[in-house]
Parts: structure tokens; sequence; C-alpha cells
């Protein structure tokens, strides 16, 4: 619940590529004032406090960094209630590129290729970063994205990977002017505390992409985020500055294009989306990031339906380098929400 094509395609790191320390402990990159004002909102010590969501995302320092290396990012867990302001979490500001968070109990977990952090109800520092283990999965996975079941299982939903030297895994092997894209999704394996799971049985969602490819086809895939609506999951899937959106009656179903046509996308607006369906309101927020003034920053839509396509005109900015706290020559990027509860 998120740049890795060219500004857009940096993040894809597969699994087990990246190596055991995605995530580490690296508390000198959040800012000295942001920290010594965050916090977790006030509440009793087995709560996570009043605020009303989680905000996950990573960030890199232009000026300073080479960016489009995802090596040099750094994922952030902030709090907020309205968009409008974010309270970074102090003793965050790890090693990592592109985020996903969720909330289940009194643990928040952080997830990104091959690891996760969690965040114990209480803690004030956060636990070492977790090897993450997908049991009988070939070639690895990129893009996590989680969702609580039923039965209060995680369940992480992927990009499989083609394994290591297959290039990037949103396109095509070299030399392969098309090939298949598998979303996939494991099924935590019980008492691993958010570390083991086991392959589920078929693909979400199986498309075809052509790099290069006329217009109409999809050029690239990756980034699933899943959502439930009330009515039905939906998973967006990130196609360079593009949103597609799949939905399907059951959890691990195959999930079918809501516009069916090979780019009949959400929006053209923003990529490496998430989505988050508001039961208040019956209206579905939609999270991208997009380069504006030649840095990253994160926008959302509020909008009706799945159907109608979103124009850059309703997107509207919530998060920048400089409104994060980290400075105006941080770049923010990758979007992911839980609710805190």
């Amino acid at each position: 619940m998120k740049n890795r094509l060219a500004t857009l395609a940096v993040g894809l790191c597969l699994v087990p590529a990246c190596g055991d320390n995605v995530l580490a402990l690296d508390a000198g990159h959040v800012d000295a004032a942001a920290a010594a004002d965050a916090g977790l909102a006030d509440g009793d010590a087995s709560t996570f406090g009043a605020h009303a969501f989680w905000f996950a995302f990573h960030a890199c320092n232009l000026k300073t960094t080479d960016c489009g290396d995802p090596q040099n990012h750094r994922v952030y867990l902030s709090t907020t209630n309205d968009f409008a302001s974010f309270t970074l979490l102090p003793n965050w500001g790890m090693k990592g590129s592109v985020p996903d968070v969720v909330r289940r109990g009194n643990t928040v977990y952080v997830y990104v290729p091959g690891q996760v952090i969690r965040l114990r109800a209480g803690a004030t520092t956060p636990d070492v970063a977790a090897n993450v283990n997908v049991i009988d999965l070939s070639g690895g996975y990129v893009d996590p994205s989680l969702y609580v079941d039923g039965n209060g299982r995680l369940v992480m939903f992927f990009l499989k990977g083609g394994g290591p030297g297959s290039g990037n895994p949103a396109g095509c092997p070299q030399g392969q002017s098309s090939c298949t894209k598998q979303f996939q999704s494991a099924t935590e394996v019980d008492g691993s505390d958010g570390t083991e799971f086991v392959l589920d049985t078929g693909d979400r969602i199986n498309l075809t992409v052509s790099p290069g490819g006329p217009a109409g086809t999809f050029l690239t895939a990756s980034d699933p985020d899943i959502f439930y609506d009330g009515k039905q999951y939906v998973i967006y899937t990130s196609h360079g500055q593009s949103l597609a959106v799949w939905t399907a009656a059951g959890l691990r179903d195959t999930y079918a294009q809501v516009k069916p046509t090979p780019t009949g996308y959400l929006t053209e607006s923003g990529g490496i989306g998430a989505g988050y369906f508001d039961t208040k309101t019956s209206k579905y927020w939609t999270f991208v990031h997009v380069k504006e003034g030649g840095a990253p920053v994160i926008k959302r839509a509020i909008h009706d339906s799945l159907s109608a396509t979103l124009a850059a005109s309703v997107m509207s900015t919530i998060l920048t380098g400089a409104s994060s706290g980290l400075g105006a020559d941080f770049g923010v990027e990758s979007p992911s929400i839980a609710e805190n509860k």
C-alpha cells in the first residue's frame, strides 16, 4: 500500500539480490528539528495514539545524492490526520526504497523488497529489520504490498521477478520485444510475525508488456497496491507515469482490469500509486508521485469511481521535501497509507 523506470524506475530491487542491508537504522537522516518535534500522538502506551493514518514514503537529497540509485533512498514513516500536515517519527530514516505500510494489532509493519521493519506500540524505536522469505517462489519478487485477511494473516502482493541478471523486473529481459508480467500473492506463515510467507496458487494479474511497443500496449508494469472498497478488492498497477486499476470479488482471485483495454488507465498523471477507500464519504483516495519543478512530490486525488479518468488538475500536492521536514532539496516518492486501527 510503492521511481523505477529512468526517473520512475529507480526503486526496483530484486529479492534476494537486494542483500541483507536494505533497511539499516540511520537516524541521522531525519531532520533534527523535525525529529525533536516528532513522536506518536498522545494516547495510552498500549496503543499508537489518536492519529488517523500512517504514511510511509522514501526520499532522497537531490542536491547531494545520486537519487537514480535506489540504494541511496531512505524510508520514512509519518503520521497524519488530514494530509495537510505530517509528523515524521523519530529514530526513523532507514536505507531502503518503495515502502509499504500496514498495521495489525499493536504492530506496524513497513516492508521493502526482501525485508520488514516493525514498530511496536509504545516503543520509541523500531525493531531491527528482518529478512522476508516467500516459500517456493522462484526468481524473487519486487514491490510488496500488504493486506490483512479475514483470519488476521498478512497477505503480500508483489510483482514476480525474473531472477538475478534478468534486467528491470518492470520490463523484459534484454533482447525480448514482449514478455508476461505476473503479479502474485503469498500468505503469512502462522507465528512468523510477517517474515515468512507461502505462495498462493495462481496469478492475481497476468499481463503482457512490450517495451518500446506501439501506443495501446503496456510498455512496463510494476508496483501493485492492494486495498478494499467495501464491495471488492482493488489493485493498482503502475506503468511509468500511469496507473491501471484491477478488481476481484475475492482477495486471492484473478483480478480483471476495470477499463478492459491494454492501457485503460485510471490516470496518466503519476505513477507508483497507493489507494484507499474512505467509508465516511464513499470516495476513493488515489496517491501518486510525480516530478514537479524538477523534484518528485506526492499528490492525491479524491474521486467517486474507478472508471472515470483522473486528470492532472484533480491531483493536489500533499507532500514535498520541504513540507515533510526533510528539506527543500529532498524529493519524496512511493506513497503508502494505512489506517491507524
